[in-house]
């Protein structure tokens, strides 16, 4: 057998070998080679978060903000109802066509194209265009036939609010940016519930706020606990505004002609007391919310059926104003579940579901909104400074 090889000793090595410098590494590489998959899917959720809200915060804060006043259209409108004065003891309410008459006389040469009915003691609202094609909105007391009050409805600061809620003034493009948006915050929503979640090993950690630490440390906290305390709101709003946004992006909805038109002729040969016990004749038990009168002539009666969630309706009754024949019927519980899906969206979107107290938490959520997309914009910030500072 041959002797094993010798190790060479220091005398044998070369000694141009012990001068020779070594390749020096990449910083951080052997760092970087350790991360599990765990920690790099983690990684890009962190920066995907920080990306997505440097890019839709401002949006976030648009929205949340004006979604939390429109929530309380409802208690806005019935405040006008509440000076209304008491019907006269025993005095039968005034039919629909009286109600329509007032605003007529109150506004001569004006088209009557809408009816609204919110029910109960609240105001009737008559929608009218001037000759210019201005739109204005009559309120009638629907126990006394009494006007109660007129303004230009384009003028209102509630209706600006919508459009910059709904389409961010752009129409349908602006619809459809808006439902951009609501994804973005859906996936959003998700990648903050994912760096949240391993804090869940130790429940109290994840709502934990530190407030005696430095204030990038405490904002953190802040801006984790909030975030996540108000997944169960974020996610259904981003999710159902997402849908209404992207119902634009239906053939010819960018550029839809408008719904009602300077020349949508008025009522003037069928009672609309006809029309409605047409149009109820037509769906049992259904209440009727609105008339909408088009050219035709022909009214789209609106009626909430039992089950709807929507207070304002999700039913059609098409009559034709010179034959009282009723037309068309979409009921909405016999439609696709496309369209169920989309009245249940609606609904819930704007708290339809629910009475004063959910509204109140929408509009303490869409205010939480606004302050999770400030402070995010504050972390993000403090993050791109903190090498500078080092």
């Amino acid at each position: 057998m041959s002797p094993p090889p010798r190790r060479p000793s220091p005398c044998m090595i070369h000694p141009a070998t012990l001068h020779r410098p070594r390749i020096a590494s990449p910083p951080h590489a052997d760092r970087r080679d350790s991360f599990s998959p765990a920690m790099r899917v983690r990684a890009l959720a962190l920066r995907l978060h920080l990306v997505i809200g440097v890019l839709t915060g401002a949006g976030l804060l648009v929205l949340g903000l004006s979604g939390a006043v429109l929530v309380l259209r409802p208690g806005f409108e019935g405040s006008q109802s509440a000076e209304l004065a008491p019907a006269p003891s025993g005095a039968p309410a005034p039919s629909l066509d009286a109600l329509l008459e007032a605003a007529r006389r109150r506004h001569p040469g004006f088209v009557v194209t809408s009816l609204s009915l919110p029910g109960g003691d609240a105001a009737a609202r008559v929608g009218m265009l001037d000759t210019t094609g201005g739109a204005l909105e009559v309120l009638v007391d629907p126990r006394s036939g009494r006007i109660a009050g007129s303004h230009w409805a384009e003028r209102s600061p509630l209706h600006a609010l919508r459009l910059l809620h709904t389409e961010l003034y752009l129409g349908a493009r602006g619809r459809v940016i808006v439902g951009l948006l609501g994804l973005w915050l859906v996936l959003q929503g998700m990648t903050g519930l994912y760096l949240w979640w391993p804090l869940m090993k130790r429940p109290r950690w994840g709502f934990t706020v530190r407030w005696a630490r430095p204030w990038p440390v405490m904002g953190r906290d802040l801006h984790k606990a909030l975030g996540a305390a108000l997944l169960v709101f974020h996610l259904p709003i981003a999710a159902t505004g997402a849908l209404l946004g992207i119902t634009a992006l239906s053939p010819g909805a960018v550029d839809e002609a408008p719904t009602v038109s300077p020349s949508s002729p008025s009522l003037r040969t069928r009672h609309v007391e006809t029309l409605a016990r047409a149009a109820e004749r037509a769906m049992p038990g259904a209440r009727i919310t609105a008339f909408r009168f088009l050219p035709g002539p022909v009214v789209a009666v609106t009626v909430r059926a039992p089950g709807e969630l929507d207070p304002h309706g999700a039913s059609l009754v098409v009559v034709d104003a010179t034959t009282g024949r009723v037309v068309t019927v979409r009921d909405s519980r016999l439609r696709p579940w496309t369209y169920r899906l989309w009245a249940a969206a609606k609904a819930l979107h704007v708290g339809a579901v629910g009475g004063p107290i959910v509204r109140a938490l929408y509009v303490l959520g869409g205010l939480a909104s606004a302050a999770l997309a400030l402070s995010g914009y504050v972390l993000a910030l403090a993050r791109a400074r903190a090498p500078v500072a080092a």
